[in-house]
């Protein structure tokens, strides 16, 4: 699983939609769309509840979500002591 692609659901979830996801990310919105329909190809599931105009969470998104935030948190803090260690 791609961390990208995580990042990507994450932002759409933490920003509300698909283009303020992309501006965070600092990438285009057909990239951030790419990594959310890969993500859901990957898990087998749909990530957003496609019957609302909102981005909304689906129940396996719902389920998702707290398993992203703790992968790419992980993530986040393995680079950093990467780093730190390079620095030494």
């Amino acid at each position: 699983m791609n961390v990208n692609k995580l990042e990507s659901f994450l932002a759409t979830v933490d920003h509300g939609t698909v283009s303020a996801a992309a501006a965070q990310l600092g990438i285009g919105q057909p990239a951030v769309s790419k990594h959310l329909n890969a993500l859901e190809a990957e898990l087998g599931v749909e990530l957003f509840d496609s019957e609302s105009r909102r981005t909304t969470l689906s129940p396996a998104g719902v389920k998702v979500l707290s398993t992203a935030r703790a992968i790419v948190q992980a993530v986040i803090m393995l680079r950093a002591e990467l780093e730190a260690g390079r620095s030494n």
